[in-house]
């Protein structure tokens, strides 16, 4: 089971996660699909199991939206919590 991805975890392409300012894990808010980015919105899949405020955890290896030349074209997150774990 993955770590899930929070605010201010480092995606691959050295920007860091948005994350909501209502649910935490670690004292840091928790990224959601298709709401929060990193550099560009993160697009998933996400967990198929576990929401927050109605939308997908996302989860290390998740797509992020590309934007810009490399590192930026095409990063997916990284860097989750090694303690908060959800879904698959």
């Amino acid at each position: 089971m993955p770590g899930i991805e929070r605010d201010g975890d480092e995606a691959t392409c050295g920007d860091t996660n948005t994350g909501s300012t209502k649910t935490f894990a670690n004292g840091k808010g928790i990224s959601r699909v298709n709401v929060d980015s990193a550099g560009g919105t993160i697009t998933g899949p996400g967990s198929s199991t576990v929401f927050v405020e109605g939308s997908k955890v996302s989860l290390p290896g998740d797509a992020i939206a590309g934007h810009g030349s490399s590192p930026h074209a095409a990063p997916v997150t990284d860097n989750p919590s090694t303690n908060t774990f959800a879904g698959v």
